[in-house]
């Protein structure tokens, strides 16, 4: 459950790095996104950005915690010592608690020799998600963090989820950022009634969801990982059968979006594998020309008789 928390704010900061940078420091300018993987050691942060700020070039680092880690401002000093010995700049860590937690850390990190003797102290920022004022949030005209509102003080409330919705579709991302906003309103609005209105309260941005082969490929991804109810529409809950299909349904669908002049269903509903359908979903979303998509569709394993490619006008 943890990381279905953190895999989702992590996405959302890839749709707009640099509204999340204004956000945490005020007038920093993001120019990249780095490796998150830290040389040396096997160590990966969950964002780790490059900006400037009077006119010094510096890195922003972020963890994401949706339960207790007591050792959370330990990997954090790990990570920014890493970070700043691998790319020689100064950097600023934060730690984002997307819920309450029992147990959370607080800056600075202070660690001394047992004589008494302080030998490090770490500063850091912490923003809790749950002290936050929604509104406070929704001053900020930062589109990227409209998802967030209902983890926000007072922000667990129809009328801002429902402020939220309409802002959100009005963006230059409203795909993306639906999406994310559904998730997160999906993970605090448990009871049945609540995922009713908030089916209907999505649905009604429906057409631009559906338009868009990206989300396709969300669906799928989160059908075969199981993902909690309320999530995504459609959810497949666990029986294999289930997931072959919707993940073939996916698979087509993105052939009917992005190339609807060729009949690829025959072939589709012959993969029975999951992870074969997975892969080619995710290839598929990557390839520029019909070409290329068919190319990878028909080199895997599974093969088709020539007569029926003959017939469907793909021989």
């Amino acid at each position: 459950m943890a990381k279905l928390w953190d895999d989702s704010v992590k996405r959302l900061v890839r749709t707009n790095p640099q509204q999340f940078v204004q956000w945490v420091l005020e007038g920093a300018v993001y120019k990249d996104a780095l490796s998150l993987e830290l040389k040396n050691v096997t160590r990966e942060a969950d964002a780790l950005l490059a900006a400037t700020w009077n006119d010094q070039d510096i890195l922003l680092h972020f963890e994401f915690q949706s339960g207790d880690d007591e050792e959370m401002d330990l990997r954090a000093l790990e990570y920014n010592v890493l970070a700043r010995r691998e790319h020689r700049r100064s950097v600023y860590s934060y730690i984002i608690y997307l819920r309450k937690v029992p147990n959370k850390i607080e800056s600075p990190l202070v660690l001394d020799f047992p004589n008494g003797d302080e030998v490090i102290r770490f500063y850091f920022k912490v923003i809790n998600l749950w002290d936050l004022p929604a509104e406070e949030l929704l001053q900020t005209d930062l589109a990227v963090l409209l998802p967030l509102l209902p983890l926000t003080k007072g922000g667990k409330r129809r009328d801002i989820v429902g402020t939220m919705i309409e802002k959100v579709a009005a963006t230059d991302r409203p795909v993306e950022l639906l999406r994310l906003a559904q998730a997160f309103a999906g993970l605090v609005f448990t009871d049945e009634t609540d995922k009713e209105w908030l089916e209907r309260s999505f649905a009604v941005h429906k057409d631009i969801l559906d338009d868009s082969w990206v989300v396709q490929q969300w669906r799928a991804e989160g059908e075969a990982k199981g993902l909690e109810e309320g999530l995504i529409k459609g959810k497949i809950e666990g029986k294999i059968e289930g997931k072959i299909e919707g993940l073939q349904q996916a698979l087509l669908e993105i052939f009917q979006v992005r190339f609807p002049e060729i009949d690829v269903k025959i072939k589709i509903d012959s993969i029975q594998d999951v992870e074969l359908l997975r892969s080619l979903i995710a290839k598929t979303s990557m390839a520029q020309t019909q070409g290329e998509a068919l190319s990878v569709l028909f080199s895997t394993k599974t093969s088709q008789n020539p007569s029926s490619l003959k017939e469907n006008g793909l021989a």
